[in-house]
């Protein structure tokens, strides 16, 4: 393993079976940096047997009083991770996580000024989860430790506890559906960004 990457956790990534490309270029990568932890999880979802699948009508259960439904490409997207998450901790003992889209580049860790394990060590005694990638609509980017911000969401990379996955399963399963939205929704979040991921 890549000398800055000793003690990584295992890495979840998710990727469609309409892009072979970029499962191979992810197992490269892998290959190149010595990751052996690694496991692919196949997303279920898109645009497509979101509408088919699920149905426009269904999706419709989810919507409380005048709040703004998610795209179709949210939903698809956010069922994916919830369902990678649930899987994880369903079927491991692991303590820690890593899930990421098959589009993350790991080409910067050769510039790193630390290693993973002082980046771990210097973790809040207390995290749950960590973004470890951004999308900043602000341009505004933050390049240390900070409380989340709407402004820099994204699920392209995070890093997550056993105790936040066993909460994501218990806040928003219903049975064998999925619960993405509560009447008494967090005021913090505009009612279009309630039950996407990213938020």
């Amino acid at each position: 393993m890549h000398e800055k990457l000793k003690g990584l956790p295992k890495i979840i990534y998710l990727n469609s079976k309409h892009h072979s490309e970029r499962d191979d270029e992810m197992k490269s990568q892998f290959d190149i940096l010595g990751i052996e932890n690694y496991e692919r999880y196949e997303k279920e979802y898109t645009n497509k047997n979101i509408e088919e699948d699920l149905g426009l009508h269904d999706w419709l259960k989810f919507i409380e009083d005048d709040f703004t439904a998610l795209s179709v490409e949210e939903l698809s997207i956010t069922l994916d991770h919830y369902n990678a998450i649930v899987k994880w901790l369903d079927t491991s003992d692991d303590d820690v996580c890593i899930i990421m889209d098959d589009v993350v580049n790991m080409d910067t860790i050769e510039y790193w000024h630390f290693d993973w394990e002082k980046f771990y060590y210097r973790l809040p005694y207390n995290w749950d989860c960590i973004q470890l990638f951004v999308n900043s609509a602000s341009q505004r980017i933050s390049m240390n430790l900070h409380p989340w911000k709407r402004e820099s969401r994204s699920t392209r990379c995070y890093m997550i506890t056993r105790l936040f996955a066993k909460k994501v399963k218990r806040f928003h399963s219903d049975g064998d559906k999925f619960r993405l939205h509560y009447k008494c929704r967090d005021r913090l979040l505009p009612a279009n960004d309630y039950g996407n991921i990213e938020n």
